[in-house]
């Protein structure tokens, strides 16, 4: 606001000069009388100074009356600038807080990845010593079949030889059975002529 004044009044001394200046000029160039033109100006000036001291009333009244706007208005801005501070202060401290949760969050999935790692490292292992059981398994599956197989081809292969042995045995045993039938048929032929013999 003093600025503003100041600047008003610096405004007003040039005016009356340049005010002046022109007047004395006018009244050189027309070589009359300067009375006119004297009191034209005096007229003038005292014209310029009722105003600037209106301006200059109405400037102070301005400034009596934001007054008290201003201190309220810097009272605000105090309190504004107190909470600014506090909420300043707040999130340092949360974002101090943020930090250090993120630092034990960071310890904490670091070394539950290092419980993770180890644990598929366990997995791997059991799955691949699982691995070599099923592929020793399948080869032990493959040669007991093969045995197996083997077997069953041995007992077929005893079964049909033992099964043309016993077919030739009853082979040989009916021709021994024919052979003695005959006999006995031989025999009883002999006996009857024997006896009808003896009885003639």
């Amino acid at each position: 606001m003093r600025a503003y004044r100041n600047a008003l009044e610096r405004k007003v001394a040039r005016q009356r000069t340049h005010i002046r200046v022109p007047s004395l000029r006018l009244e050189e160039k027309d070589g009359g009388n300067t009375t006119p033109s004297v009191s034209c100006t005096q007229d003038q000036q005292r014209g310029d100074v009722v105003e600037c001291e209106s301006r200059t009333s109405e400037l102070r009244v301005a400034q009596r009356e934001r007054g008290p706007y201003t201190a309220e208005s810097q009272m605000q801005l105090g309190e504004k600038f107190s909470q600014i501070r506090s909420i300043e202060m707040e999130l340092r401290c949360t974002n101090e807080e943020l930090k250090v949760a993120s630092k034990k969050g960071d310890d904490v999935i670091g070394r539950r990845q290092l419980q993770l790692e180890q644990q598929c490292d366990q997995v791997h292992k059991v799955e691949m010593g699982l691995r070599m059981e099923i592929q020793k398994a399948k080869k032990d599956f493959v040669l007991a079949k093969k045995q197996h197989d083997d077997a069953c081809i041995e007992l077929e292969t005893q079964s049909k030889h033992q099964h043309e042995q016993v077919h030739q045995i009853e082979m040989e045993l009916q021709g021994k059975l024919q052979r003695t039938l005959k006999k006995i048929n031989v025999a009883e032929v002999e006996r009857d002529r024997a006896i009808a013999e003896k009885h003639a």
